[in-house]
């Protein structure tokens, strides 16, 4: 990419890269000894959406829900499926953030990567539906 002008703002350079991402047009950029993919964040919350299957398992026993997330040490209960879950939610998020500063010590394998750019990428109301959407459900 060629270096900008003096009086050129280097974000010039990046916008005929976000108007092909916007378009659903592959867009990248050398970057180090690789590329950088810019891709529109709704479409590519989609894809992995359906790479992704939810780990959550929902138990429900004697007026009680419980959830856990395999192969997470993430799990929730109570009376209220809703509360249940927006627990869940949260602790994915934390999980996912904690994952990020882990990251720069070893590289996250393709799993991991997948499901915490899905956290990332996805509000509250997605990660309820994708979660809930593929659940294992077990009724007593």
């Amino acid at each position: 990419m060629p270096e900008p002008d003096r009086g050129e703002s280097p974000a010039a350079h990046l916008e005929p890269l976000l108007d092909a991402a916007a378009a659903g047009i592959a867009a990248t950029s050398p970057f180090g000894a690789g590329r950088i993919a810019f891709v529109d964040a709704d479409r590519l919350r989609t894809a992995l959406a359906a790479l992704c299957p939810s780990p959550v398992e929902v138990t429900r026993e004697d007026n009680a829900w419980s959830v856990t997330v395999r192969g997470l040490p993430i799990a929730a209960e109570g009376a209220d499926i809703d509360a249940v879950i927006d627990e869940v939610i949260a602790a994915l998020r934390a999980q996912a953030g904690r994952q990020v500063d882990r990251f720069h010590d070893a590289p996250l394998h393709y799993g991991e990567w997948t499901l915490w750019q899905l956290i990332h990428l996805s509000s509250d109301a997605q990660l309820r539906e994708w979660s809930i959407g593929g659940a294992c459900v077990h009724l007593s």
